[in-house]
């Protein structure tokens, strides 16, 4: 059986082949950029909340500390090689990082909107180097990391736009905040969350007993 594919006449094809890469490499640089600008803009605020849960830390271990209990337990820690931020208040740990960045993402903004170009950093119950622990790929950290999420800003490549605080619990719920404000504001909010909650006691299943 002849073959009925032939390739001598690709040549034939080629304006039709550069205007479909010049559409796709348009759309994938503009994507490339406005990645770049959002990282940028994510990097900025996560410096800011670093100096934030670091000064949160400090005023929250001089607080015990002055009502003469050990603060051995309060401590905070930020990743040397990886975005990320641990805190420690006794027996709550979570933790922030920038690590889902993997790739161009957007925010759905619903059917009738367009989506919201953005990057992200995630609030996470736990010690995030505890939870990556045995990842080892992109894939096997963002499942790790999004089983361990407390909620998620969400930041735009445009400077002059607010970002988009998502809590878990409230999944329907959206808070604004301007770039400015932002990492202040996450940290004090999620820590406000953690250290505020209420631990119950671990509870078997209940049996009916004939006494």
């Amino acid at each position: 059986m002849s073959n009925s594919y032939s390739f001598d006449n690709s040549d034939n094809y080629s304006p039709i082949i550069k205007e479909r890469v010049s559409l796709i490499t348009a759309k994938m640089y503009k994507q490339f950029c406005d990645y770049q600008h959002a990282n940028e803009n994510c990097s900025e605020i996560f410096a800011s909340m670093a100096a934030t849960a670091k000064a949160f830390t400090e005023s929250v271990k001089q607080s015990f500390a002055a009502r003469g209990v050990a603060t051995k337990n309060i401590w905070f820690e930020i990743g040397t090689d990886v975005p990320a931020i641990v805190v420690n208040i006794f027996w709550v740990c979570y933790s922030f990082t920038m690590r889902c960045n993997f790739k161009p993402q957007s925010l759905f903004r619903g059917e009738t909107e367009r989506p919201l170009f953005s990057g992200r950093i995630m609030a996470l119950k736990g010690n995030y180097f505890d939870i990556i622990r045995d990842c080892n790929t992109n894939d096997t950290e963002m499942a790790a990391l999004l089983d361990n999420e407390s909620a998620s800003l969400f930041v735009p490549e445009n400077k002059m736009q607010n970002v988009i605080v998502k809590l878990k619990h409230t999944a329907n719920k959206e808070y604004m905040l301007a770039q400015i404000d932002a990492g202040r504001e996450f940290v004090l909010k999620i820590s406000e969350e953690f250290c505020g909650s209420t631990i119950y006691h671990e509870e078997g299943s209940r049996k009916s007993f004939n006494i």
